[in-house]
Parts: C-alpha cells; structure tokens; sequence
C-alpha cells in the first residue's frame, strides 16, 4: 500500500537520542498509512546499529526505510536526499535529536491538510529541552494567531522543525537551501509559494537543545555572511516578492555584526560594515531606534578599544 504520509527523519551523531525519536513515530494513533524514511549522514557514533536493531524490534505496521551514506555529504544533501525518497502526500519532519509527544499528532495534522486544501503546511507549538540543565520552556509562550505567512515567519521563528507537515509540492528544493544556515527558514518559505500555513495550538513534540546542535553555530562573522547571502539569494528566487522583509532582516544582521563586534576588531571590515549597515535610507527611518542604539553601542566600543591602546 503506498504511505499516505512519508516521515522524513535525518540523522547524524544522534546516538543517545535517536531510538526515542524513532519511539515517537512507530507508537502514532492513526489511520494513514505511513512510511518512515531515516538518512545517517555517515554518523561515526552507534547510531547505525541502534536504528537496526530497533527496526528488528518494531511489530507496527509502519514501512521504514534506513539508508547510511559512505561518506559525510552535509545536512542539507542529506535532507535533500531523504526528502526526495519521500513517496507520500504528505511529509512530516522529525530529525534524529527531537521527538514527538503526542501519539495523535499525525492524524490531528493530516486530517486539517485534508480537509483544506489552501493550506500547504500544518504546525504546533513545542516544549524546548535544554540537555545540560533539563530545564523546559514552550517554544513559544503564546501565538497570537493561527493562519501565517511567508512575511510572518521572516519576522520570527515561529514553527519548530518536528511541528511540520506540509503538503509533497511537486518542486525539486530551490539552489539557495544548499548553502542556508537557516534550512527551516529557506524550506519554509519554499514551501510558502504553495498555500497558507496553519498553527494547531497543541504542544505535540520535544525540540531539544544541546552543546553539539546546529542551533548553537550562531554569532560568527561566518555565519551572519551565510546568512546575508542567504537572503540575497531568496530576494531572487521569490522575484522581489518579500524584499521589503528581506531588506530588514539583512539590516538587522549587519546590526548584529556591528554591536557584537563579530569583525574581529578589523577595522576595514567594520568600515565595509558600516558603509553596508548606513546604505538603505528607507530602512533607517523606519528603525531609527535600532539605528541610534547600534550607533552608540559602535561609539562606547570604538572609545573604549582605544582607550585600551
């Protein structure tokens, strides 16, 4: 029978995690067929044999498909990879270091898509694990809405990763997610061509939080770069669509490399910076507090470098 619903489950270094990621998916209450696909990025831990041995022991009626690469390919070729083996209508996120919590998740979240077809993509709130001191927070602590869009989610990031399920849009993944340090937000904003997307107020998974994830490669000069070039890329591909919304979010980068002072103290690069930061009249009026604050904020650090001198 051929899965109405396709997890697609990327996986690197997840050893400790991946069998109670895998416990959430086999143990859902629903009435679709699913299949679940797992890509190892070349995972040098246990977490090969833990997948196996935990395939061995499921008795659902949940197809699985395990595939481990010969080599490390990075995680957006990985996820391209398992997305493209993906066969259902449907596809649900959960990476290898998440889980779900909610055994009705996929039927509550499938059963909205089906019934409305102008909504490409579901999602819901989260419950945050910190791994070092266990402590728990909700994602969010209150949406303010149900329906958002493209414009919405570049403001905030409002959907956790193993809250999705969106419709399998007959589209290959544009050429900008390959380099995003942003996946969730580039795939998001993808998929925002395709319809609306709905919040289900529930709390239905776990995003866990640790010294290794991805989440925590923020606040380098490498990154915000990434990321500035992250969003020239997707001002082209949406053909200028959601530029006023990229401009800001390019403005606040700059922002962010001016007042953490992430150039290294170069001062030719803070010089380029700076040329770039001051560049968009429209937007400096519009956030003529944030532009004073950064002034000042560059001000205090210039004097006080010197003074150090």
């Amino acid at each position: 029978m051929k899965p109405l619903i396709s997890v697609c489950m990327i996986t690197y270094n997840h050893g400790d995690y991946i069998e109670e990621a895998i416990d959430g998916i086999i143990t859902q209450e629903c009435s679709y067929p699913i299949e679940l696909i797992i890509s190892d990025d070349f995972s040098p831990d246990d977490t090969e044999s833990l997948v196996k041995n935990k395939i061995k022991e499921i008795r659902s009626n949940i197809s699985i498909k395990y595939v481990r690469h010969e080599k490390n390919i990075g995680m957006m070729n990985n996820f391209d990879f398992a997305y493209n083996q993906c066969n259902g209508a449907y596809v649900a996120i959960c990476e290898g270091d998440d889980y779900w919590s909610d055994k009705k998740k996929l039927q509550k979240q499938v059963d909205f898509l089906e019934k409305n077809s102008e909504y490409v993509l579901c999602f819901h709130n989260a419950e945050v694990l910190y791994e070092n001191s266990k402590e728990r927070r909700l994602f969010i602590e209150k949406y303010e809405k149900e329906d958002y869009s493209a414009k919405d989610i570049l403001r905030e990031w409002y959907i956790p990763t193993a809250s999705m399920v969106f419709r399998n849009v007959p589209e290959k993944l544009p050429d900008y997610m390959m380099s995003a340090p942003h996946s969730d937000l580039g795939f998001q904003l993808f998929l925002s061509k395709f319809g609306k997307f709905k919040l289900i107020n529930e709390v239905m998974s776990v995003y866990r939080k640790n010294d290794f994830g991805v989440s925590n490669q923020y606040n380098t000069l490498k990154y915000y770069n990434s990321y500035i070039a992250q969003m020239i890329a997707m001002d082209f591909y949406f053909e200028k669509k959601i530029r006023k919304e990229l401009r800001f979010n390019i403005f606040m980068a700059y922002n962010k490399i001016i007042t953490n002072r992430v150039y290294n103290n170069n001062l030719h690069q803070l010089s380029c910076y700076l040329r770039l930061f001051y560049f968009d009249f429209e937007i400096l009026i519009r956030n003529r507090k944030t532009v004073f604050i950064t002034t000042k904020s560059l001000l205090l650090n210039l004097i006080h470098g010197r003074s150090r001198k």
